[in-house]
């Protein structure tokens, strides 16, 4: 066997005795470390309590740097306070002298209750602080904490500024305001309004009475069943918004946003697909993206550069489509309509011809399927294409001198008219059938 393999061996049986003597506590390889280093050592953990009695003002405040914070609303007047230590020595003994040095400070001011530790009294802090209170109903509370966990029940107002830790908010009866970052928010039950920050998270929103306000970031929002306005700007945001009885308007980039039975909705996005299910009206101005709607009781606006267009049911007073480099698609829609495409495919099958119909297009087919026994004035006309009449009434003019050029029903000029101009694409004219 050569030395250094020899070497090798030795080596080996020298650290598998070293991590058998740690594993078998004969050996203690801290050299103090544990009273250098927070959260070294072994996990002991410490409570006190105490109940504070009124009268106190109807405002509780509650500082906690490292760790927790559990609030929840009950039929008592006092509030009661819980303090659990979790404190991490070498020994219980050394564990204990800390447990017994850290506690809970309250302090009664003109406007509030002050509820904090004396953490900053230590100069090495191997521990972490949890907070549980039971509270007067509907008693008004300002939490601020990170690193840790934040729950709030049936409180008043309430604020939760936690740096970087998971908040979940139920049954709050007062305005409710909540600040985060890193990890996950849960709200049921806002009963008068939201306003929610977080960034590197998920909300989830379920029930606001009033407004609903979200800033946020690379994460998913989801709200469901708002009775005013619901308002998400974004970045990186992926948005749903189920049941908002009010405006429903979302900003964000790069990821889906879905309108599911809302008021009037707005959404300005960037690569930020869009589908929409039974709204008051829409309006979108976007870029690389794809638009999907059905059922828009109001107006229809698409407005951008590489967006994909698929509407179906529309009824409102104007539909509008100014888009490039995507194919769009209209069925079933009325309503006064101005679509400006370039570089893509043209599909209209109105619902009826009671109002204008105006096409401006460039490198773009053009098909326009007829609602049967409408008579409206059309002219179409392409450049370096050809127009196609499929309907079974004779057109008025064709001609063909490198623009085609098609004229139909000109003796009804009372009619809302009909105008579709293209280039290097045909148009055809057919009729609307059940299976078109």
């Amino acid at each position: 066997m050569k030395f250094k393999q020899i070497l090798l061996v030795i080596a080996l049986v020298l650290a598998g005795a070293v991590v058998y003597a740690v594993q078998t506590d004969q050996w203690d390889l801290h050299f103090g470390w544990n009273e250098e280093f927070p959260f070294s050592g072994r996990e002991y953990v410490f409570e006190e309590s105490q109940t504070i009695t009124p009268p106190f003002p109807l405002f509780l405040e509650v500082v906690n740097a490292h760790g927790g914070v559990e609030i929840e609303a009950a039929d008592q007047d006092g509030i009661t306070l819980t303090l659990t230590k979790r404190i991490w020595r070498k020994n219980e003994t050394l564990a204990k002298d800390i447990a017994d040095r850290l506690t809970a400070v309250v302090v009664r001011e003109s406007d509030r209750v002050r509820i904090s530790t004396n953490r900053e009294e230590f100069e090495k802090r191997p521990f972490e602080t949890y907070f549980r209170l039971l509270v007067p109903r509907n008693l008004d509370v300002d939490v601020r904490t990170s690193y840790g966990p934040v729950r709030v029940a049936g409180t008043g107002r309430t604020a939760v500024d936690n740096r970087h830790g998971r908040v979940v908010a139920l049954k709050i009866e007062g305005p409710l305001t909540i600040s985060t970052n890193y990890e996950d928010v849960t709200v049921e039950d806002a009963r008068a309004g939201c306003q929610a920050t977080l960034h590197h998270a998920d909300l989830r929103l379920l029930r606001v009475t009033g407004d609903a306000t979200v800033e946020h970031s690379y994460g998913v929002v989801h709200i469901e069943d708002v009775t005013q306005k619901a308002v998400v700007k974004g970045s990186h945001s992926e948005v749903a918004l189920l049941r908002v009885a009010g405006e429903a308007e979302v900003e964000t980039s790069y990821e889906s946003v879905l309108l599911e039975k809302t008021g009037p909705a707005r959404v300005n996005g960037h690569h930020a697909d869009v589908q929409a299910r039974t709204v008051a009206g829409l309006t979108v101005v976007d870029r690389y993206a794809r638009v999907d709607a059905l059922d828009v009781q109001g107006d229809l606006s698409v407005e951008g550069k590489n967006i994909a267009v698929k509407a179906e049911q529309v009824r409102g007073r104007e539909v509008r489509v100014l888009t490039s480099y995507e194919d769009v698609e209209l069925v079933d829609f009325s309503g006064r309509t101005t679509i400006t495409l370039s570089h893509g495919d043209l599909i209209l099958a109105p619902a009826t011809l009671a109002s204008s119909l105006e096409v401006r297009n460039d490198y773009s087919a053009v098909e326009l399927r007829w609602p049967s026994g409408e008579r409206n004035p059309l002219e179409a006309q392409t450049r370096g294409g050809s127009v196609h009449w499929e309907l079974a009434s004779p057109p008025a003019l064709e001609q063909t001198n490198g623009t085609s050029v098609l004229k139909a029903f000109t003796e009804a000029a009372d009619r809302p008219a009909v105008v579709i101009t293209t280039s290097y694409g045909d148009i055809r004219i057919v009729e609307k059938t059940k299976t078109n």
